[in-house]
């Protein structure tokens, strides 16, 4: 087993999938990388640019959404142990 810093080593999944397998996890991975990020792919990765169109822009907005949802802090009424709220 190599010595190396990735997850996939410290677990050792890198020797029970295929290379194939692999690549295409890390494919996915900078998907879901580039979505969180917001950004779209760009020409370092052109063979990934075509899902600009197909995935990134209607997917963008859509994770802005979620991200905006869950850094919004809402509260929640208070309750007595009892189960009557106290506002």
């Amino acid at each position: 087993m190599q010595s190396n810093s990735n997850g996939a080593y410290i677990l050792h999944l890198a020797n029970e999938i295929s290379p194939e397998q692999r690549r295409k996890l890390v494919l996915v991975s900078k998907l879901i990388q580039n979505l969180s990020n917001q950004l779209a792919f760009g020409n370092k990765e052109p063979y990934l640019q075509e899902l600009n169109d197909l995935y990134m822009e209607v997917h963008i907005p859509k994770m802005r959404a979620l991200l905006l949802f869950l850094a919004v802090r809402r509260t929640l009424p208070h309750c007595c142990l009892d189960g009557t709220r106290v506002d």
